[in-house]
């Protein structure tokens, strides 16, 4: 076996996906549940992006704190970050799958997503006078005040890859658990909205929940009955 990486002091867990096949039916009913909410609020076109993304969230951590067999945050999301198989996954959608690789195509036009509290600490005046700044000339400006940012280190030619991705959603959900995200703002809509889609859509498309009925759910995110 492989093993793990570290990260600070800790080792990063290794990912076990048979922990999830012994996983007790409530804890899994519980994790398709919340994505099947998040599924619905997307199926009906009135449902909420940040309901619909906090419920993906939800099922996503505790999927994966189960087969890492880890709580820390971090640690979980570092160990699905640099899974072969999952990453392997990925690229076969970007490949292969159009409406997946313009979903996340249209999530990189965000990239880097800062870290709010490195914004307050390192620019303050983005809250004050710059929310009409374009995104543009706010990420330039952000940049050069070395506010943190996702992912860490910024490259703008790098080819989007699957670890990438799960740092970004990670900050998304952080800023955005952290009540830093307004739904009344339209760029943080865009932002969540465009996270949302290529959460779901993985999630989805490779049936990493093990749904029985996933033809149902993909032809609901599709628009069909």
């Amino acid at each position: 076996m492989t093993q793990p990486h570290l990260r600070g002091n800790r080792r990063v867990p290794n990912v076990d996906f048979t922990l999830y096949d012994r996983l007790h039916p409530y804890g899994r009913e519980l994790i398709l549940a919340w994505f099947r909410k998040a599924v619905d609020g997307i199926a009906s076109g009135q449902g909420d992006s940040f309901e619909s993304f906090m419920y993906t969230w939800l099922s996503l951590n505790a999927w994966a704190a189960c087969v890492t067999d880890e709580d820390s945050d971090s640690l979980w999301q570092a160990a699905i970050g640099r899974n072969e198989e999952l990453s392997r996954n990925f690229i076969l959608l970007m490949n292969n799958d159009e409406d997946f690789r313009q979903s996340v195509t249209q999530f990189y036009g965000h990239w880097p997503i800062f870290q709010v509290k490195s914004i307050r600490e390192r620019y303050p005046r983005y809250f004050r006078f710059d929310q009409q700044s374009t995104r543009e000339e706010m990420r330039g400006v952000l940049l050069r005040a070395r506010v943190r940012h996702d992912p860490w280190p910024w490259n703008p030619t790098a080819a989007v890859e699957w670890g990438s991705v799960v740092s970004v959603l990670s900050r998304v959900r952080n800023n955005l658990f952290h009540g830093q995200k307004s739904p009344y703002d339209a760029s943080d809509q865009e932002i969540v909205r465009a996270s949302l889609n290529v959460l779901v859509l993985y999630i989805a498309k490779t049936n990493l929940y093990g749904i029985y009925n996933i033809k149902e759910i993909l032809t609901k995110l599709e628009g069909g009955e």
